[in-house]
């Protein structure tokens, strides 16, 4: 999953047409053995809209997909599109689709995809907020689904005013593995460094 939240300053009175545009997901695996298992998911299509609250996000707030194209490649979504009119509402999206992995392979999770800004008014102080996710859920259990529990949710990213791409990315593993298993050439496929061995503040 995914969540965007929408920054904005003082009283706002319309859309300015600033836009998220959101790349496909990549899920990736690390089973016991070392070795890596990536899958490629379209962009989070489905969502719903949340308020937020003091203590939280109130889950009951729901405005419906809020995204303004069907998509597969990527997703484009902002305030005053689709459903989203409420300036202090935010998006929470997912691909719909799920990878199947047992999990006594697991050793570790990673997650990440493309974002950007579009149409982006430097005049205004408006911004979004990006982050990723992961939920792991069990199997079943006297003929009972096991609830879903939370696998890693990283840190917000802030996109920037200039158009360019950052990778919203999250793991279970630490900066430092990451590195490691950089410079032992064992990554997923499409992983997001910056330079050399550098993880993406994710």
């Amino acid at each position: 999953w995914n969540h965007v939240a929408r920054v904005y300053s003082g009283k706002y009175s319309g859309p300015n047409g600033q836009r998220v545009e959101m790349g496909k997901t990549r899920l990736a695996v690390l089973t016991r053995g070392g070795k890596w298992i990536t899958r490629e998911f379209k962009a989070t299509c489905l969502g719903r809209l949340y308020s937020p609250v003091a203590n939280g996000i109130d889950g009951g707030e729901n405005g419906g997909n809020p995204v303004a194209q069907p998509c597969s490649d990527t997703a484009i979504l902002g305030y005053g599109l689709g459903r989203w009119t409420n300036s202090k509402h935010q998006y929470h999206g997912w691909p719909g689709q799920r990878m199947s992995v047992q999990g006594e392979d697991v050793v570790a999770v990673a997650g990440w995809f493309p974002a950007k800004l579009i149409n982006s008014n430097l005049s205004d102080n408006n911004q979004y907020l990006l982050n990723i996710g992961m939920d792991k859920k069990g199997g079943k259990a006297a003929g009972k689904t096991a609830r879903f529990s939370g696998a890693f949710s990283s840190r917000y990213v802030k996109l920037p005013k200039n158009g360019r791409s950052a990778a919203i990315f999250g793991s279970t593993l630490s900066g430092d593995r990451w590195k490691e298993l950089c410079q032992q050439g064992n990554l997923p496929a499409g992983f997001p460094f910056e330079k050399g061995c550098n993880v993406p503040r994710g």
